[in-house]
């Protein structure tokens, strides 16, 4: 991989120009081996938590959490992070 990871995105008179800031790709995550079908993606969960800026020991609930992708990253920040969802099991 290269050290440098630049990304150019051009749409009509508009130019934004992104930079990898980290070692690995943000959908990399050491958790986070096989993608389920409408699953969240860890990117888009961090992002989320990105806007909330939970503090450490914070609390948060997440009823419908899935596959916990949020709750995951919640925990990862230092929160309290409780969830739950309703599974149909298979026939």
């Amino acid at each position: 991989m290269a050290e440098l990871n630049v990304r150019l995105f051009i749409e009509h008179a508009e130019a934004l120009v992104g930079l990898r800031l980290g070692a690995t790709p943000l959908h990399r995550r050491s958790y986070k081996q096989a993608q389920r079908p409408g699953s969240l993606k860890p990117p888009v969960a961090a992002a989320l938590l990105e806007l909330l800026a939970p503090q450490p020991g914070e609390r948060l609930l997440d009823p419908c959490c899935g596959v916990g992708t949020i709750l995951v990253e919640a925990a990862r920040r230092g929160g309290l992070a409780r969830g739950g969802a309703i599974t149909t099991p298979k026939p």
